[in-house]
C-alpha cells in the first residue's frame, strides 16, 4: 500500500525504496503508519526523539496522539515534501508543522490557507460577489499551486491489520 510513488521521493531519500522501515508509528484509533527512523530524524523533533534520552531511543514504537490521515500529511511531506491542499485539513496541518518544526511545511500550510478560495473575500463587488482585484488574485493563486508537486493520495490502514506502511515502490 503505497502513499509515495519512488518518482515523488526526494532523490536522496530514493536509497530506502524496498528497505524494510523500522519504526512504527501508532496514531489515535490503533492505527500505525510504518517508517525510516534515519528520514524522521531529518526533523529535529524525531531526531532528539530518537537520538536523545528518550525512551523512543531504544524502542521501534512512537505513539503519536493524532489521526493517521493528519499525521500521514506530516510524514508525506517529510519523504516527499508534498502535502494536501485540502483547506480542512490545513489549520490542523499547520498547527502540526508548528509543533515538529518543520517550516517548509509551515509555509505550505499557510500558503493553503492564505488562498483566495478560504472564503475571504477583500475588493468584492456585490453583483457577483467577487471583484476584479480579487478574480486576478485567485487565478495567480492558482497559477502557483499549479507549479506545486502532486498531490498523491493518501494510502488506508490494511482492514485486517490497521496498518498503513510507508514504503516506496522497487524499480
Amino acid at each position: 500500500m503505497d502513499f509515495c510513488l519512488e518518482e515523488t521521493v526526494r532523490p536522496e531519500l530514493r536509497l530506502y525504496c524496498g528497505t524494510r522501515p523500522d519504526v512504527t508509528l501508532s496514531c489515535n484509533g490503533g492505527r500505525k503508519l510504518l517508517a525510516h527512523r534515519r528520514v524522521l530524524s531529518e526533523v529535529s523533533y524525531f531526531e532528539s526523539l530518537f537520538q536523545g534520552n528518550f525512551a523512543e531511543r531504544g524502542t521501534d514504537h512512537v505513539q503519536v496522539e493524532e489521526d493517521l490521515e493528519l499525521f500521514l500529511e506530516v510524514v508525506r511531506w517529510i519523504y516527499c515534501r508534498s502535502a494536501t491542499s485540502d483547506k480542512d485539513m490545513a489549520l490542523d496541518l499547520l498547527r502540526l508543522a508548528e509543533f515538529y518544526g518543520i517550516d517548509g511545511l509551515i509555509e505550505h500550510a499557510a500558503r493553503v490557507l492564505a488562498s483566495p478560495a478560504m472564503g475571504v473575500m477583500e475588493n468584492s463587488e456585490p453583483e457577483d460577489g467577487v471583484g476584479h482585484d480579487q478574480a486576478e488574485g485567485q487565478a495567480e493563486q492558482q497559477d502557483s499551486f499549479d507549479e506545486l508537486p502532486p498531490v498523491l493520495e493518501a494510502g488506508r490502514a490494511d482492514s485486517t491489520t490497521g496498518v498503513a506502511a510507508v514504503k516506496m515502490k522497487d524499480v
